[in-house]
This record gives C-alpha cells, sequence and structure tokens, in this order.
C-alpha cells in the first residue's frame, strides 16, 4: 500500500478496530506478518471490497496487489520509485492500483446489481437517503438528522462504514439492549 500524504510504502497486516490501516515497513517485514488473502477471485474481490469499506480514510491510500513471495521486494522498490518520481510520474502508477470501483462493479456483477452513481462525478454514492430504509433505521436507534449531525451519512451512502462506533439498539422478542457498532448500509 501507498500512504499518498507521506509517500511511503508499507506491507499490509490488516485492520485496527477503529478502522486504521495496520502495516510493516517492508524492511521490518517477516513472511508471518504479512496480510495473506486466497488465491480465488471472489475471495479477494470479497475481501478487498469489505476491507476498503472498513477503512477510517481510504482515499489516503493506494493499493497494490502482489503475490507474497514478491511482495517485499514489489515494496523496497515502489518505495525507491516514490523517493525520486515527479507528481506528474505518480500518476502513471494508477494503472497499477486495485480500482475499488472495478472490485465493487465485479461483485456488484457477480450478485446481479448495479451500483448507483451520485451527481458528483469525484465521489461515488453507492445508495441516495431516499433508498435507505428509514423504519428500520429508526429500531435501531437512528434516524436521517442524527446520522447527519454526527457526518455519519455520507459516508454510509458512499458504501463505507460510520467512521466511528456508534450505540445500537438491539431488541430480539423480550430481549433488549445496546451495543457499539460501525453501521453499514
Amino acid at each position: 500500500m501507498l500512504h499518498h500524504e507521506t509517500g511511503t510504502v508499507g506491507i499490509i497486516q490488516g485492520l485496527s478496530d477503529n478502522g486504521e490501516v495496520n502495516r510493516v515497513s517492508p524492511e521490518d517485514m517477516n513472511r508471518d506478518e504479512m496480510l495473506s488473502i486466497e488465491r480465488n477471485e471472489n475471495s479477494f474481490t470479497e475481501f478487498y471490497s469489505t476491507f476498503y469499506h472498513q477503512l477510517k480514510e481510504p482515499s489516503e491510500f493506494s493499493f497494490f496487489k502482489v503475490t507474497e513471495y514478491e511482495a517485499k521486494q514489489t515494496a523496497v522498490n515502489l518505495q525507491k520509485y516514490m523517493d525520486k518520481v515527479t507528481d506528474e510520474e505518480k500518476k502513471d502508477l494508477k494503472q497499477y492500483e486495485i480500482s475499488i470501483d472495478v472490485v465493487e462493479a465485479h461483485r456488484k456483477a457477480r450478485e446481479g446489481k448495479i451500483i448507483g452513481k451520485g451527481k458528483d462525478a469525484g465521489n461515488r454514492y453507492v445508495y441516495t437517503a431516499e433508498q435507505v430504509d428509514w423504519k428500520m433505521m429508526e429500531k435501531l436507534g437512528w434516524n436521517k438528522e442524527r446520522l447527519e449531525e454526527l457526518g455519519a451519512l455520507e459516508p454510509m451512502l458512499k458504501g463505507y462504514k460510520t467512521p466511528m462506533l456508534v450505540p445500537v439498539s438491539i431488541e430480539l422478542g423480550k430481549i433488549s439492549g445496546t451495543i457499539e457498532a460501525r453501521l453499514s448500509l
């Protein structure tokens, strides 16, 4: 993965509970520390889509898919490239990135669904506010206004989880309670 702000390259270890990427520098990496995904196409698509939507700030990063055996050397070479590259040349990396739009389109096509787009071409909206089941959300203790105040509605409409844990009311027959969770649509 490449962190855009710092220009640093790292190898992903996983995701923390608060949506931050756990990463290690290529020089410090042991093969056991690397995040590994099964080889079949569906497992990668499902994993990456879920992983991406759980990230707190996904736009801070670019992700690249490499084999376990070439990960360390690829990361070292990419860091050397980033240390010398011009801003114009950085744009060339886009062709090697994993695009969440391509992954989502593939996943949705497989599920027989179509991704909706918002009016702003720079932002990818998967849902509109009208598509949300607000009666169900109210059963969980949430409404549109409360989600907007919290700054959680827009990330949810883009297909992400809420950027923070939120209290969710649960009623299962005679049992009821509240838990904290990250909501997604």
